[in-house]
Formats: structure tokens, sequence, C-alpha cells
């Protein structure tokens, strides 16, 4: 980017952590996700991702690295070029970013005025960045250092039609978190009494997504569960196992024993109410995922950290036909003084 650049579409993730780009410099037009950093000491876990899109010239016969090197945006070579005349610079009100449902990835959509047809143009997929790779290119020809050709897989095109229809539905009356709270809320008062729910918290802060925090009293200890978290993909699950569907939409949950006296310890309650609200946005403001045999830090534990366990009993609707899993924080005490 150059202070010739100029930004032909913005737009921030749902989630708030990315922002998609589209620019160019005249040369040659750009598609990046960018990193939202809250703090300038915060580290960078995601950073820049960059595909390269179309040519607005003719480009070189081979890469021109002094380009790179220089910090210009290259041209793609002509040949690696489906169509190498290819060179109309697109409109804002033509363009389109659709957010994959993880919030770690987007397609790059080009609208046709006259016919509303949609192709997509360009895609930073979640794997963005493994192993020389960065995108997918409508128009690139053979896999280059600045983009990939448009896989033939239609699965890939399907989710990104997915991912649209998702994020429209929140537009709407009956959005899915409206749907989804009450089921999870029937399953749970179901396995815990409905009798012992003592309170429901909304913990999301007003921010997208929606998330709430459910309270049970037993006999014995509190019960403390998320209500939402299940509501969207958790990132890159995809990229550690073979059957995401299994591990990408969770609920976590912890039981603090009551004291010796048979109350509720609210002290332990408090802190473990902080901490799960914490957890409910974690894999989407870190780009990754909890699972089963993971570990947490977790201050009331004589290590320091927790681990998460798969409930197998307690069975949760699904959600856009993946399952949903409750996740248990399961520690050790610290030790009386």
């Amino acid at each position: 980017m150059t202070d010739s650049t100029e930004t032909i579409l913005f737009e921030t993730s749902p989630f708030g952590t990315l922002d998609g780009i589209v620019e160019h410099d005249g040369r040659v037009v750009y598609f990046y996700l960018n990193e939202r950093l809250k703090e300038a000491s915060d580290e960078s876990r995601f950073g820049t991702r960059a595909c390269w899109v179309r040519n607005l010239e003719r480009g070189p016969m081979v890469l021109d690295k002094a380009d790179m090197a220089g910090g210009k945006a290259p041209l793609l070579p002509r040949n690696d070029c489906i169509d190498p005349t290819l060179i109309r610079l697109p409109e804002a009100a033509s363009l389109e970013i659709v957010w994959f449902e993880e919030g770690n990835g987007a397609a790059l959509i080009e609208i046709d005025p006259d016919n509303q047809s949609r192709t997509t143009i360009a895609v930073i997929p979640p794997w963005s960045g493994v192993d020389g790779f960065h995108g997918y290119a409508s128009n690139c020809a053979h896999e280059t250092p600045l983009a990939w050709p448009m896989p033939e897989n239609p699965s890939l095109h399907l989710r990104i039609e997915k991912a649209a229809e998702f994020w429209q539905s929140f537009t709407s009356d009956a959005s899915p978190f409206l749907t989804l709270q009450p089921k999870l809320v029937a399953a749970f008062n179901e396995h815990f009494g409905e009798q012992n729910q003592k309170q429901y918290y909304s913990i999301d802060g007003g921010k997208f997504p929606p998330r709430g925090l459910i309270r049970y009293e037993s006999a014995s200890e509190t019960i403390l569960t998320t209500v939402g978290m299940s509501l969207c993909s958790q990132p890159a699950v995809e990229l550690f196992v073979d059957h995401p569907a299994q591990h990408r939409r969770i609920e976590i949950g912890i039981k603090v024993p009551h004291q010796d006296n048979g109350l509720p310890d609210s002290g332990r309650t408090e802190n473990a109410m902080r901490s799960i609200g914490s957890f409910a946005a974690y894999p989407w403001n870190n780009w990754t995922w909890l699972g089963p045999g993971h570990t947490v830090g977790w201050a009331d534990a004589s290590s320091g950290k927790a681990t998460l366990k798969r409930d197998e009993e307690i069975q949760l609707p699904t959600f856009r036909d993946d399952p949903i899993g409750l996740l248990w924080i399961e520690c050790e005490s610290q030790p009386e003084a």
C-alpha cells in the first residue's frame, strides 16, 4: 500500500476483529483482510493477508520482484491471467464482502448491475497464510505467490452461499439467536431441573454475537453454562481435525461446589462467571478453538490451569446441521490456607 492507493471498499467483520479492504493504485486491485488491534501493544495473531484480484494494466511477462521489494503491489504476470485483457476497475456499488461464518476468512463478490448475477472474484479462506498460499482469484490461471486459481470444488462456493444466508438471517425479525436460545435453555432445564434455574444473564456486553449465561443451584453445587456460543462456528477447527462439524459448535460450563456449610460459594461463583464471560468470546478474538482436552488459564485451580471435558450425557439441540457439545471446565481447587 502506498500514498497513491485508493480504497474501493472497506468493511469490518461482524465480530469486529478484521477489516476487509479492496484497494487499487491505478495498476492493480488487491483484497486484504487486516486484523484490528484494540491496543497498540496488542500482539498480532492474524496480521494482514492479501490476495490479488485484477490487473488494471497488462501484466509483465514475469513477476516483478522489484515492485514487491519496493513496497508496491505487484501485478500478476499476463500468462498467469485467465483473461489478460480484463483490466476493468470494479466499483464499490458492484462489490460485496461475504464473511465466513467463523470470522477468519472472506469472499469478494462482484455483482453485475444489468442482471444482478453474482461472481466470486477473490477468496481469502481460513487456511490463507499456510505454505505460501494467500487466496483464490477468479482471473488467476496458475498457482502463484499472489493468488491461486479459484477451485472448481463446489463446496467452497456452497460455503460462501451459506455464509451469506447466515449473516442475512440476522437482519430478519426471527434472528438465529431467538430461535436457538430457547432450545438451549429447554435442554439445560430438562437436564439440570427447571426448578433449579435461578438466573439468566447477558454476557455479550451488547455486542455481536448475542450470548447468555444461565445459573442453576443444586443441593451441592452451583452450575453455570453459556447460552449461545454455539451460534457461531469456532475458527480453525478444520485445520486440526478431520471432522470439524463434531467440534466447531460448543457451550461451556463449570460446576462450583458449595461451601462446607452447604451454602453457595459466592466469591468463587462470581469469579467463575467473569472467567466464562471472557472464554465465551475467546475463540473468535484469538483465531482458535476450544475442544476436549484443551487447557485454559484458571486462577481458582491448584495448577493455574483447567481442562475442558466434553459432556457425554446432556443432549443439546443441533444448529445448522451441526451437533452442539457442552465442555465442562474441570480443575482442582486451590488448597485452603
